[in-house]
């Protein structure tokens, strides 16, 4: 589960989705041209989150998951939402649609 505090309130949900990336050697991994300012967090500790903006549109976050020094995170594709959907619609609008926690598939929110 991935939950968010802030002020304006709590979101959460169910992670469904992910996509892991691990070393230098590996092309897809942000690590994949070296250790940098922009990456630094990949290279750990583990546990910590690794957000970035992706192509200047969306922000996108990754559980880093090796040892420190290691670089290596799971990154989060697609939530099924259980609270805090209001909050999550009024942060995208005016761009919200039923797909906007999921990658692939109409996530429906929990009841």
């Amino acid at each position: 589960m991935l939950v968010h505090r802030t002020r304006e309130g709590l979101a959460s949900g169910v992670i469904v989705e992910t996509e892991a990336y691990i070393g230098e050697d590996d092309p897809a991994c942000h690590a994949s041209f070296g250790r940098t300012v922009r990456n630094e967090p990949l290279f750990g500790p583990p546990g910590i989150a690794y957000v970035y903006l992706n192509y200047g549109v969306h922000y996108l976050v990754n559980a880093v998951t090796e040892a420190d020094g290691y670089p290596g995170a799971v990154l989060i594709r697609a939530l099924q939402p259980l609270d805090g959907l209001e909050l999550m619609q009024k942060r995208r609008a005016p761009r919200w649609t039923r797909e906007s926690t999921s990658r692939t598939s109409v996530v429906v929110p929990a009841t």
